[in-house]
């Protein structure tokens, strides 16, 4: 039961979750203890961003300690899929979508995606044992006014945390086969879409279309300028959805 786990804090105010989550985690504390905040000072989303902490959303760190057969690389995307199913079961009626990596949104004809909520996970090493941070934000009552598309669930955020802790732990029990097709059947991004992604190593803007999901939970592009129709394997880039194909 969520109200038997170790660690379970609502708190004020913190400068970031997940600072807080790290340690815990290194004081040893078990898989799936969390920590939430009702407002960060200095909350941070994905390539070190600043996360916009409004009063009234969701600010949760989650220590996890997957089984050591579950591939680390999926963690973040079972993490995701879990904030999905909490999501889609305040607002059954939405089109919810994942945007790979990690964000979560609501399919929009004009802009094609308004963000709802980020996840960014943190490895730790240590004397105690390795372990994983999930942090997870998501606009509950307030959407942010910040230089991207956003939206506001509408949910009380009390009932939903609680939601989005047991989604996250059910999906990490789950088989990978499983967690794989289902975020499939959430993504944005269907075979064929024209995207645009920012090659992080080479700092340079490329085109192509999405070729789907590798192995590793990586996103497979296919630039526009290859000519042998090799794919591209994503870990980290920035993506941008071009033209939706007709489905």
């Amino acid at each position: 039961m969520i109200a038997s786990l170790p660690y379970d804090l609502v708190i004020d105010e913190l400068g970031s979750t997940n600072d807080y989550a790290r340690k815990m985690g290194e004081e040893t504390a078990p898989h799936g203890s969390w920590i939430s905040a009702s407002r960060q000072t200095a909350g941070r989303g994905r390539l070190g961003r600043e996360w916009s902490s409004l009063t009234g959303n969701l600010f949760l760190s989650i220590v996890l300690r997957p089984e050591k057969t579950f591939p680390m690389t999926w963690v973040p995307l079972a993490v995701a899929l879990g904030v999905f199913r909490a999501a889609k079961r305040a607002q059954p009626d939405w089109d919810l979508v994942l945007k790979w990596p990690n964000d979560l949104g609501i399919r929009d004809r004009k802009v094609g995606f308004r963000k709802i909520g980020g996840i960014l996970c943190e490895g730790v090493g240590g004397a105690g044992g390795s372990f994983i941070i999930a942090g997870v934000g998501v606009n509950c009552a307030i959407a942010p006014d910040t230089d991207q598309p956003t939206a506001a669930l509408g949910v009380a955020v009390d009932g939903f945390r609680l939601n989005v802790i047991r989604e996250v732990l059910d999906v990490l029990g789950d088989p990978l086969s499983s967690i794989r097709r289902e975020y499939e059947r959430a993504s944005l991004l269907c075979e064929g879409d024209a995207i645009e992604w920012k090659d992080l190593r080479e700092n340079i803007s490329k085109r192509g279309e999405f070729a789907g999901y590798g192995e590793n939970g990586e996103l497979l592009a296919r630039p526009s300028e290859s000519f042998t129709g090799e794919v591209e394997r994503l870990f980290s880039e920035e993506i941008k959805l071009l033209f939706k194909r007709s489905v």
